[in-house]
């Protein structure tokens, strides 16, 4: 008889970064929240690295939300979330 064997996630992270193309041109990486439980959507926001090095342990703890990191990212006339 064989075994059954669950696959676990890939990511088990809630959140984490990409690095990408855009990454190598413009020092940004986008910060990625894992698909909420309920609505099953995925939120990303870019950001520059100095500002996901500070809001991406915060979103972890749950200090603060993508919401507010994508309303400061809105702000920016590129749509980059950054420590001014």
């Amino acid at each position: 008889m064989s075994e059954k064997r669950t696959i676990e996630p890939a990511i088990e992270h809630e959140v984490f970064g990409i690095l990408d193309e855009r990454s190598k041109i413009d020092d940004t990486m986008l910060i990625v929240m894992s698909p909420d439980c309920h609505t099953g959507q995925i939120e990303t926001v870019r950001a520059d690295f100095a500002s996901a090095s500070l809001t991406m342990p915060a979103l972890s703890i749950g200090h603060i939300g993508m919401d507010e990191i994508q309303a400061m990212a809105d702000k920016a006339e590129d749509g980059v979330d950054r420590i001014i």
